[in-house]
């Protein structure tokens, strides 16, 4: 099976500078060995704010990273820098 991609889902989504992602940049840089379990919509990150214009990508995540890419989003729509990027992660057959 596919291995955890949260080090390009985090290049990709994850908004750089002050925000509630920030202090998580380090864990989310370390290249994840683990199987993919679940696979995310996700939406690039904007300069502003706004991610509304960015593209959609998929990728795969083990479940571990799954619920860390949730509790980063719940955390970006309650500091305002976006609406919601993510969709629920899907459970891979």
């Amino acid at each position: 099976m596919a291995q955890c991609q949260i080090e390009p889902a985090a290049a990709y989504s994850f908004p750089r500078g002050p925000a509630p992602v920030e202090d998580r940049r380090m864990s989310l840089a370390t290249k994840c060995r683990e199987t993919a379990a679940y696979s995310a919509q996700m939406r690039g990150a904007a300069k502003s704010r706004g991610a509304a214009a960015a593209a959609a990508r998929e990728f795969l995540l083990c479940e571990n990273h799954s619920q860390l890419v949730s509790q980063v989003d719940r955390e970006l729509v309650e500091e305002g820098w976006s609406g919601v990027l993510v969709t629920q992660p899907q459970f891979l057959a």
